[in-house]
């Protein structure tokens, strides 16, 4: 049986509705991720949902910063 977490960022750049798309769905081909989304209402919000048994939230904050981004953890 597979737990679920969650993760809020927020994103401190600038991004267009392309760009969040591309980072969506970059985060969604990890391994353990089940959901990654932007907030419609606040732009500058992604949640993801994944699985702690094969992700933590130190390699997704790691990824999103290694993309020139940078974020940090709401929660």
């Amino acid at each position: 049986m597979s737990q679920s977490a969650g993760l809020v960022m927020h994103i401190h750049n600038q991004l267009n509705a392309n760009t969040r798309r591309e980072l969506e769905t970059s985060i969604m081909h990890r391994p353990g991720i089940t959901s990654a989304q932007f907030s419609d209402k606040r732009p500058h919000f992604m949640v993801i949902e994944y699985d702690p048994q094969q992700i933590n939230s130190f390699e997704i904050m790691h990824e999103v910063n290694g993309s020139y981004l940078h974020a940090a953890r709401v929660s």
